[in-house]
């Protein structure tokens, strides 16, 4: 999911998307926010996550 989203553009190998290689794609990390987190780590439900955030 790192990948395809952009903030890792440093990778080996291709990955393709429809058979395009996904750095000939435009970018389209700026039209999503994702938050990874371990859930037994950061015990906060995603709605208290938004307000936070805001």
């Amino acid at each position: 999911m790192k990948l395809l989203l952009g903030p890792y553009d440093s990778y080996e190998g291709e990955i393709l998307i429809d058979g395009v290689e996904l750095r000939q794609i435009a970018p389209v990390s700026h039209l999503f926010c994702v938050a990874f987190q371990d859930f037994h780590k950061y015990e906060i439900r995603f709605r208290d996550f938004q307000f936070r955030a805001r």
